[in-house]
């Protein structure tokens, strides 16, 4: 009796310990997620406040812009942060200037561009398969002679049904395609004998490197 009033108490104070344990492992894991949503809503919070900061700057420093040249009649981004005045091509038209990464150019001090493309061909073969399904008659044929002893007219088919079939997949034509990745630099000559070139990287996108040098072409005429 008493051992196993023993047992009893025994298996009481383990299950006590383990739900004890479980717990505590519980308000562990719930103290950890409070802490990690926290120091999550810290991080965004102070993510938020430095692109509000880095937009009002941008819009202070584009306000002078505005403030002097006018509205920008064509702009251009040239780089992935779009809240850096360092990061634009501003054109002016009436005041005849533009504005790239910064600095102040004149229309008549741009004497000329050149747009580099520095592409790169991607070459892939790519080769298609072709299937080929055979069917042995040999065995087929002995099939339906055993069937047609066996079970007549109709003893035949089912022996043909049962021919083995195989499939075989082979390569048969090879075509190669090609890929041109673009990567577009234009090089900006200008009215200074310190540094007379300019150099704006433009990416692969073909669209906006085009427009860019029509742009500088234009005002180059107008320069004639």
């Amino acid at each position: 009796m008493i051992n196993a009033l023993i047992i009893l108490v025994s298996i009481a104070l383990v299950g006590f310990v383990g739900y004890d344990l479980i717990e505590n492992d519980k308000k562990k894991k719930a103290v950890a997620l409070e802490e990690r949503r926290a120091r999550a809503a810290e991080r965004d919070a102070v993510e938020k406040a430095q692109k509000e900061k880095a937009e009002a700057e941008y819009a202070a420093e584009y306000g002078k812009l505005v403030s002097e040249y006018g509205e920008a009649t064509n702009y251009f981004v040239l780089g992935l942060d779009k809240t850096k005045i360092s990061n634009y091509l501003y054109v002016f038209e009436e005041p005849a200037v533009i504005c790239l990464k910064g600095e102040i150019i004149p229309f008549k001090k741009i004497l000329g561009f050149n747009l580099n493309d520095d592409s790169e061909t991607i070459m892939k073969n790519e080769t298609s398969l072709h299937s080929t399904t055979t069917t042995n008659t040999g065995s087929m044929l002995g099939r339906a002679a055993v069937g047609g002893i066996l079970l007549g007219g109709v003893g035949a088919l089912a022996g043909a049904t049962t021919a083995k079939k195989e499939t075989v997949t082979v390569p048969s034509t090879t075509q190669t395609s090609s890929t041109v990745k673009h990567k577009y630099i234009l090089f900006l000559n200008v009215d200074d004998l310190a540094s007379p070139i300019r150099e704006i990287k433009l990416g692969t996108d073909t669209a906006k490197a085009q427009t860019i040098a029509n742009v500088f072409n234009v005002i180059v005429q107008r320069n004639k």
